[in-house]
């Protein structure tokens, strides 16, 4: 397991389908047949990495779009983005 830090480089995985649906996103890792749901500020972390990105910039978008304040902005994205790592739906660059 990685510890994602806020320079870590991310993307999406590749081995995934997606759809979005009614504003959220639906996803299945092909290998594993597991299906992951987002919605509200996992589903605009999701979007945002259409292009890889390392983890600043990531909070940096998320700070301009909601109001949060950064430490918790920061602590709270990587807590997801390391969940993310660990179902193999982001890989870290």
């Amino acid at each position: 397991m990685s510890n994602i830090d806020l320079n870590t480089r991310l993307s999406r995985s590749l081995d995934l389908l997606v759809s979005e649906m009614d504003g959220k996103i639906v996803m299945m890792n092909i290998e594993t047949g597991a299906y992951y749901g987002l919605e509200g500020v996992a589903a605009e972390i999701w979007t945002f990495l259409e292009n890889p990105s390392d983890v600043k910039a990531v909070c940096t978008h998320l700070q301009g779009k909601y109001e949060i304040d950064e430490k918790t902005c920061e602590e709270e994205t990587i807590a997801f983005l390391n969940q993310m790592e660990r179902k193999n739906t982001i890989i870290i660059e």
